[in-house]
């Protein structure tokens, strides 16, 4: 494409080649307003000195729609259809809310209709892709924030995470810090996806900022798909479930929160049904307020201690936080929920976070201070693991975590009962070698 010329009209000009009714803004780009009065006061100085640089760029639909119907885009054919079918002409691609109060300037000051003048740009025969690459390149530089540059990133998880916002727009008035207005709700999303398609990772992580593994997920387009609507669905009906506790939960909720449930129906997922949502969130609440609350220490980071409150504020730089999260989830509140049929086991063959929880306070010990229990990693008579010893003491942070699990001492295809009698706690490793033996 060519670079488009940037023309001026007067303010009357501009009222009749973009009237509002034929401007529409997509909610990719422009999707709300975001100026207060100062800004609109400023924006209109700027016009009656003649310094309203910066052009308004637009979209001319009808030239899209032949570029994409002779390039055979069925889809970016559709998607400006749609927006031609309600009568629009045009569609913002930057400068939505100066489009908005240069029409309130031509209404409150009709001195100025005929000797101020705007900047204007029209593009002309693009597919969405190149829209979206434009956006972007425009959004280039400091004003914007991060996630408003990475939305113009053409591609499914842009559309999906910006449909999934606002179908959870419920949430984000009842948690702190979230302003959909700047697409901290689009963000949200983004990094509930970014966990569930990055083996848990909330931001940092093992590499890269945040930001650049949101900015990846973006352009590679993959994440898990099942695990991720299962996430999205879930936190759905926890928060239709909070609205009907407002005598309950009086405040807005910390973004955190958001973390701890993330986690938690991370580990739910295809292992346990829920029987009952609004049980759930009531006593996730009680369990979440009381440890936000608790100043006692649950995690060393570098002979650094934490309490809860601020473990959680790590998530998204110390993967080894959301690790330590997750072992506080299997230990304190999983189980909890099974104990009160909150929720129940999908296979009860096997052995759920209640019968760890059981067997680790049945066989926990006290050795310097700070409580173990023993592990098996290997068996002397079979020698599954080289080098590897018998039993293992391990702290029972690790003893929750994903690194552990309780196995049938006679295993299930022989006849062994999933019962705690039959259960001894081992490294992943071990049961994965040892199979069915005994």
């Amino acid at each position: 494409m060519s670079l488009a010329k940037l023309p001026q009209c007067t303010l009357r000009e501009f009222r009749k080649m973009f009237p509002k009714s034929k401007v529409v803004r997509c909610k990719k780009f422009n999707r709300k307003d975001c100026w207060d009065l100062l800004d609109h006061v400023r924006w209109w100085e700027s016009i009656r000195k003649g310094m309203n640089i910066n052009p308004l760029i637009y979209i001319e639909i009808s030239s899209c729609m032949e570029y994409c119907r002779v390039k055979g885009l069925d889809n970016d054919y559709l998607y400006y259809k749609h927006y031609a079918d309600e009568g629009y002409e045009y569609i913002t691609l930057e400068g939505g809310n100066r489009h908005d109060s240069t029409h309130n300037f031509y209404e409150q000051e009709p001195q100025n209709r005929d000797d101020k003048h705007v900047n204007y740009c029209i593009i002309k025969g693009v597919d969405r892709e190149t829209m979206h690459d434009l956006y972007r390149r425009v959004a280039y530089g400091k004003a914007p924030n991060r996630q408003e540059q990475r939305t113009g990133i053409f591609g499914v998880v842009s559309d999906l995470v910006r449909k999934t916002a606002e179908k959870l727009s419920h949430v984000w008035p009842k948690v702190k810090g979230i302003n959909p207005i700047r697409m901290q709700d689009d963000e949200m999303i983004a990094i509930i996806m970014l966990y569930v398609s990055k083996g848990g990772v909330f931001g940092k992580g093992d590499g890269g900022s945040k930001d650049d593994n949101l900015d990846t997920l973006y352009k590679t387009n993959k994440w898990m798909r099942g695990k991720f609507t299962y996430l999205v669905n879930s936190l759905n009906k926890v928060f239709e479930a909070i609205i009907d506790y407002d005598d309950i939960i009086t405040k807005k909720l910390e973004k955190t929160f958001l973390y701890f449930i993330t986690v938690l129906f991370d580990t739910l997922y295809t292992v346990y049904n829920i029987k009952d949502y609004d049980k759930l969130v009531k006593e996730v609440y009680e369990i979440w307020i009381t440890k936000w609350n608790d100043a006692s220490i649950v995690y060393h980071r570098n002979n650094l201690p934490l309490t809860f409150h601020e473990l959680m504020s790590g998530l998204a730089t110390y993967l080894e936080q959301v690790v330590r999260l997750k072992s506080i989830i299997n230990e304190d509140v999983i189980p909890v929920l099974e104990d009160l049929k909150i929720i129940t086991p999908r296979n009860e063959d096997k052995f759920t976070h209640l019968h760890r929880k059981l067997y680790i306070e049945k066989n926990k010990f006290k050795k310097r201070g700070k409580w173990y229990v023993k592990i098996r990693t290997n068996n002397v008579e079979c020698d599954l693991l080289a080098n590897t010893r018998e039993f293992k003491d391990v702290l029972l942070s690790e003893a929750y975590s994903a690194k552990c699990e309780l196995d049938h001492i006679k295993p299930k295809t022989k006849g062994g009962e999933t019962i705690l009698e039959n259960a001894e706690l081992t490294s992943k490793d071990y049961n994965r070698k040892k199979s069915n033996k005994f």
